[in-house]
């Protein structure tokens, strides 16, 4: 799987890791995040060897940044064409979750799972309990006319 990976593990020194690293990095391409996933599981061997005095220490395996090598994708919002047609090719009970979506900007999973006890249509607001939002904190989201 990775043929530049030292078959011993007295072999691996924080230079060959750091080597490792970088291979991992250029030959597949991985985000920093899976290359630190896949550095991650060599550190855990490693940590078991260790435990097991099969080797004499733990060097410091060099993990990379997450969001400060990651290059900023730029926000892209669908056009109303591009809703058009979209919406167009779906079946219609598909159809109108997407409206609803495209017109609220909720995740798919927070449309799925919307109960009418959190939507407010006097004041009309629709509100996401943090324990279904995916970044843990409530959601108040007002609705338009068209989500409406």
């Amino acid at each position: 799987m990775l043929p530049y990976l030292p078959t011993w593990l007295d072999e691996l020194t924080t230079a060959k890791m750091t080597e490792v690293r970088n291979k991992l990095r250029a030959e597949r391409d991985l985000t920093a995040t899976t290359c630190n996933k896949y550095l991650s599981i060599l550190s855990g061997i490693w940590r078991y060897a260790y435990e097991r005095e099969k080797v004499e220490a733990v060097p410091f395996i060099p993990t990379l940044k997450g969001r400060a090598n990651r290059v900023p994708r730029r926000f892209q919002a669908l056009t109303p064409e591009q809703a058009a047609r979209l919406l167009a090719e779906l079946p219609e009970h598909l159809a109108a979750m997407a409206r609803f979506a495209l017109a609220t900007g909720l995740r798919d999973a927070n449309v799925r799972g919307l109960r009418w006890e959190n939507v407010d249509l006097g004041r009309r607001l629709v509100h996401v309990l943090a324990h279904e939002a995916k970044a843990g904190d409530d959601i108040v989201v007002p609705l338009s006319d068209d989500a409406v």
